[in-house]
């Protein structure tokens, strides 16, 4: 049956191939068209915005038009058989034909009218109708997408959580204590949002410090210094938000200073990089499980995971 349909849509729709002297367009027109198949072929995308997609609808039907008269065919030749001869075995063939013929006529019809059922969209080749989809991603501050002082506070919070201007810390006690041989880079922040530069260490987890001291002790660095901590209207979004430099973060995400020692520590430990965003020049580096983005144009590493 399919190779009798190629031969039908051979015989019924040759192509021509007609160029201008003068023009490179090519057109295609058909020598003895097939009913419905009128403008099909019309390169203006005015007049059919979908070509090929209103062929192959059209050849959808037509294959389901050319099922249905093989399978009639192929039926009466069956009945033929079976009623003209005497042998068994013409008898058998006969049915055979018949039953061959039902089969292949039952698939194409029911593959039609499953897709059908489901979405008759299916059985739409021309995508013309599909509306397209807008994504939008939020940048986030680990990412390196929107670094680099104070955003703006949303609905005269910080983070979600903190009242522009207020006093800072916003938690109690003490500044967490950094580790022996570990600086910190700014004095400690005042207010929350404060534009002057500050870096605190207020409300740091106790994972960050564990992690800060292994660091020192694997890499053998003498000049480890902390950039960022937990000021999260320095970081993130536009409004500073999402964010893991605040207080509390589980992760005890902090910016660390790039240094020979601790370059030359990671990429020995890690030689091969991650790219961190494809948009971005960010390379992230996991050394004994802690992920390491380098982030060139602040020429710090974001630390986000100990």
């Amino acid at each position: 049956m399919l190779f009798l349909f190629l031969i039908l849509f051979c015989v019924f729709s040759p192509f021509k191939v007609t160029r201008a002297a003068t023009s490179t367009k090519t057109t295609y027109t058909l020598l003895a068209p097939l009913p419905g198949l009128e403008g099909t072929f019309e390169t203006d995308a005015t007049k059919n915005p979908c070509p090929l997609g209103n062929y192959l609808n059209i050849l959808i039907k037509l294959f389901l038009g050319i099922c249905g008269v093989l399978a009639v065919i192929m039926i009466v030749w069956g009945g033929i058989q079976y009623m003209t001869s005497e042998l068994i075995s013409s008898k058998e063939a006969g049915k055979e034909s018949i039953r061959n013929a039902l089969l292949g006529l039952l698939l194409a019809l029911g593959a039609w009218l499953i897709l059908n059922t489901l979405n008759p969209d299916l059985l739409n080749a021309c995508l013309n109708s599909v509306k397209p989809v807008e994504i939008t991603i939020t940048p986030f501050e680990f990412a390196g997408l929107d670094v680099g002082g104070p955003k703006a506070p949303v609905g005269g919070k910080w983070c979600g959580s903190y009242d522009d201007g207020a006093s800072w810390p916003p938690v109690a006690g003490a500044p967490a204590t950094l580790p022996t041989g570990i600086t910190v880079n700014n004095s400690d922040c005042v207010k929350v949002g404060q534009t002057a530069a500050c870096t605190s260490l207020d409300g740091l987890s106790q994972v960050a410090i564990t992690g800060l001291n292994k660091l020192k002790n694997d890499s053998g660095c003498t000049d480890i210094k902390v950039t960022g901590g937990t000021e999260c209207w320095f970081h993130g979004g536009p409004s500073g938000s999402p964010t893991t430099h605040k207080p509390g973060d589980s992760n005890g995400t902090v910016d660390l200073a790039k240094s020979s020692c601790l370059t030359a520590y990671i990429q020995k430990v890690a030689p091969v990089p991650i790219p961190w965003i494809n948009k971005q020049p960010y390379n992230s580096y996991t050394v004994k499980g802690v992920v390491f983005v380098d982030e060139p144009a602040t020429n710090h590493f974001h630390v986000r995971t100990w």
